[in-house]
């Protein structure tokens, strides 16, 4: 706690002191979710395919949701690849694509809860 208390103070005068703008920040963490969630999902498709547990299809499928949903996110960002956003995103596109992302993945886990 002592390490903590003396990192804030010796930051602390740099707290409002702006920083570069990095434009590939957005795209690099979305394409690791991305890849993370597509990798489970693969791997809990190749568990369905021995198991055969409708629950695991539920899951595997959450995940490949997440990460095609994640993508077509990254893509709409402003200033991630473009300053509107590409695929003829609006200025709310990025937003609604993240409610839903983070709308339909625990959807698809209280779904393999229930099936379990």
């Amino acid at each position: 706690m002592g390490a903590i208390l003396v990192t804030f103070g010796l930051t602390y005068p740099f707290a409002l002191l702006p920083l570069r703008r990095v434009d590939g920040f957005i795209p690099g963490v979305q394409a690791l979710i991305a890849a993370t969630d597509f990798i489970t999902a693969v791997l809990l498709y190749g568990q369905y395919a021995v198991a055969r547990s409708r629950a695991l299809v539920v899951l595997a499928s959450g995940y490949l949701f997440a990460a095609l949903i994640v993508l077509a996110q990254t893509l709409t960002f402003p200033g991630a690849f473009s300053p509107s956003g590409i695929l003829g995103a609006g200025p709310q596109t990025a937003a609604w694509l993240y409610f839903v992302w983070h709308l339909g993945f625990p959807a698809a886990v209280v779904g393999y809860a229930l099936k379990r």
